[in-house]
């Protein structure tokens, strides 16, 4: 299958990065099957960094990885999602996490407002759900290890047109 990431840089060979702030699913690389998705965050990530947005493509080996590796998959926004990438953005990134690659949606803006509400207390778990249940989210499948990037392959890697 293929998976994209979306840069101000062309990234041939990934690299589990260890974020300066608390992402979804903590460190890692992350990448995702929606090519929109990775054209936003692209053009996000310009918006602090300066550069072009480059989106770079990848096949994906599912199948094998799947045999293979410990993969964590959450469906859908819901509670056992909200208490992983809650623990994540408050830590940085999970020490403890046992997985290989980790798969799920994506907590997009509208979703990290909601977030914050939640995390200063103004929405209870269950409000909280509730809201989250309103939004379509893209998902984003995160390589966690070093292993797990073997499972990728560079396809290319083109300047996107800014809007």
């Amino acid at each position: 299958m293929l998976v994209y990431h979306g840069s101000n840089a062309v990234v041939e060979h990934p690299e589990i990065i260890f974020p300066n702030r608390g992402l979804d699913f903590g460190k890692g690389f992350y990448t995702t099957d929606s090519l929109d998705q990775a054209k936003r965050f692209a053009e996000n990530i310009i918006k602090r960094r300066g550069g072009k947005s480059i989106l770079n493509t990848y096949e994906f080996d599912y199948k094998e990885a799947k045999a293979k590796l410990n993969i964590c998959i959450f469906e859908k926004a819901d509670e056992a999602w909200l208490d992983f990438i809650f623990s994540n953005r408050m830590s940085r990134y999970n020490e403890n996490n046992v997985y290989d690659i980790i798969w799920g949606p994506v907590a997009n803006d509208k979703v990290y407002r909601t977030l914050i509400f939640y995390e200063e207390g103004d929405l209870n778990k269950e409000q909280t759900l509730a809201a989250l249940m309103t939004s379509v989210l893209d998902n984003q499948i995160t390589f966690y290890t070093e292993i797990s990037l073997s499972y990728l392959n560079f396809i290319k890697s083109e300047v996107l047109e800014n809007e």
